[in-house]
């Protein structure tokens, strides 16, 4: 995927001042991601997007800024080993959607055997 906006998007970005310093700005977000070799180098260069941030007076970066900020040190965890909580959320995420599933159910056990006798059919028709 090219990331250059001039090659990408033609002259869309060039005729849109704001879109175009948008684009920068989160490129050089996303970058501190792909390029940060530990947490201090992701600090740092953090940092240095704050105050590109800042430099720019874009307002809805600003509050993106102040955002991520507050959550700093949750943030830079990830640079100490490149993990992610996303099996935790995939799983809570299921979890809220059973609970759903499971409102307004009267016969509990009625509605849990029907589930297996569900997941059995299932698993029959991918053999």
């Amino acid at each position: 995927m090219d990331t250059n906006p001039e090659r990408a998007g033609g002259d869309t970005v060039q005729g849109v001042p704001d879109l175009k310093k948008g684009y920068k700005l989160s490129m050089n977000f996303r970058s501190i991601y792909e390029h940060s070799v530990d947490k201090q180098d992701a600090l740092e260069r953090l940092e240095k997007w704050y105050r590109k941030v800042d430099q720019s007076d874009f307002a809805s970066f600003v509050t993106a800024s102040e955002s991520i900020k507050v959550h700093e040190i949750s943030i830079l965890h990830y640079f100490e080993k490149k993990l992610t909580n996303a099996l935790a959320e995939t799983f809570h995420s299921k979890v809220k959607s059973f609970r759903s599933i499971f409102r307004g159910v009267r016969d509990r056990s009625f509605f849990l055997f029907k589930k297996r006798i569900q997941a059995v059919y299932e698993l029959s028709e991918h053999i």
